[in-house]
């Protein structure tokens, strides 16, 4: 039976109501589930005996293994050629289509893995790249579930992509620089398509970008895979995908400061304009922003207060306007970031065209601003000994002007003694010449 996209959130949401009952009234429920079409309670009969049965449909939350089935010769009405890959809920094959004759790459749920939350991503991921078209996506066909011996299995056709993964393709065919930034455009451009739409990505990485060769040599078509934990945030269609706070979703080397704390409700657009960021960071150095390693806490730290090797610092190249377009899309505030995929692609579009970039490198009040709120220990620190060293300069200083003062008050004293002794001297002398002078008037007198 194949499902449209919405089909398939109805039949999630149906299974997510029926587990939650007893088993002894699941059958009731089914037989009273009037607003469900034929084939929906068809479906949902199957998975629900499956449950009955203790069929390992929950698995996954027990980290135990599903089991692995042979290669099927079909699967609907499509013959499977090979296997591709194998994820951690699905499996991918290269199949043809009858009709329209095509190839095409056809996902299916791993047999056992059927649980309510895979069938919501699942849904999201049909849901999500049906609502997308845009060559930098790949395009969905159609969806359904099969019964290949294992229960009933959702699967999809899409576009089957002939190419490798983003870094590996810039690897393989030694890309410039200037290369690797107008592949790096196209994959914004297919974000922003998306952003449009109302779908946040959340788990852009490397491996969700498959590079399709067939087209010029060298630049080459990249496309988004992988939807599975999208969000749905505009119109009237409820996020799928929507997780509880206190869960991680997507991969977390390449997660935004807000993405880590794992609350929904903080991400929007801005959080892919950050992957973005860390993708382009290492298709220009090969190496990730920040070591990541398994210890979460540490990884988590980094990511919401370390600040990444400069560009210019790797590779003398990248200073400049590369290195601020750079550390704009990487800000660890949301409200610092572009606002949008296109307004990083459009900057980076100026800096291959020489042009002004809209970027502007950070003030050096923000980056004193910014050392202080990571390293406040130090910081204290610092101003505890400026602040002992300005209160000892102070207390020298008063001392010297105490000293001045003292200095000038002797000085001024000394000053009013000469003065008092010169004027006592100037009596004297006026003393002696009048007693002279009377001498002489009674000598004369006497004469």
């Amino acid at each position: 039976m194949n499902l449209s996209g919405p089909q398939w959130i109805a039949l999630s949401r149906l299974l997510d109501e029926a587990l939650e009952l007893p088993e002894n009234a699941r059958a009731a429920w089914l037989e009273n589930l009037a607003h469900a079409d034929t084939g929906l309670r068809t479906i949902l009969s199957g998975l629900l005996r499956k449950a009955a049965a203790d069929v390992p449909e929950t698995l996954p939350a027990f980290g135990l293994a599903a089991p692995t089935a042979a290669v099927p010769a079909r699967i609907g009405n499509y013959r499977i050629l090979r296997l591709v890959g194998e994820g951690g809920m699905g499996t991918v094959y290269e199949a043809e289509q009858e009709q329209p004759r095509r190839t095409v790459a056809l996902k299916i749920v791993k047999p056992g893995l059927t649980t309510p939350e895979v069938l919501r991503r699942f849904a999201q991921e049909t849901e999500s790249l049906g609502r997308l078209q845009h060559p930098g996506i790949a395009q969905i066909y159609e969806g359904g579930i099969a019964d290949t011996g294992f229960g009933p299995q959702p699967w999809f056709a899409m576009e089957l992509i002939r190419g490798n993964t983003l870094l590996a393709f810039a690897a393989a065919r030694r890309l410039d620089t200037k290369q690797k930034l107008q592949i790096l455009i196209k994959v914004c451009e297919a974000v922003q398509h998306a952003h449009l739409r109302g779908i946040i990505h959340r788990d852009l990485k490397p491996a969700n970008i498959l590079v399709d060769e067939t087209g010029d040599a060298n630049s080459g078509q990249p496309k988004i895979i992988d939807f599975g934990v999208a969000r749905i945030t505009g119109g009237d269609v409820r996020s799928i995908a929507d997780t509880r706070f206190g869960d991680l979703v997507g991969t977390l080397a390449y997660m935004s400061p807000e993405q880590v704390l794992a609350d929904p409700l903080e991400l929007d657009a801005r959080s892919d304009v950050y992957t973005l960021g860390v993708l382009l960071y290492e298709l220009l150095t090969g190496r990730l922003p920040y070591r990541v390693t398994r210890n979460v806490p540490q990884a988590l730290q980094a990511i919401r207060e370390e600040s990444p090797a400069s560009l210019g610092s790797l590779d003398r190249s990248f200073r400049g306007d590369l290195e601020t377009v750079l550390n704009k899309a990487l800000a660890k505030s949301k409200g610092e970031r572009y606002v949008s995929a296109a307004e990083l692609a459009a900057d980076l579009r100026r800096y291959l065209d020489k042009e002004p970039i809209l970027a502007r490198a950070p003030s050096a009040g923000y980056q004193i601003r910014k050392f202080a709120a990571r390293h406040r220990a130090l910081v204290v620190a610092v101003v505890a000994v400026f602040a002992a060293l300005v209160a000892g300069l102070a207390a020298t200083g008063w001392e010297a002007v105490r000293a001045d003062r003292e200095r000038i008050k002797a000085t001024a004293a000394e000053r009013r003694a000469t003065i008092e002794r010169d004027r006592a001297r100037r009596a004297e002398q006026v003393a002696v010449n009048e007693r002279v002078r009377a001498d002489l008037e009674r000598n004369r007198a006497v004469d």
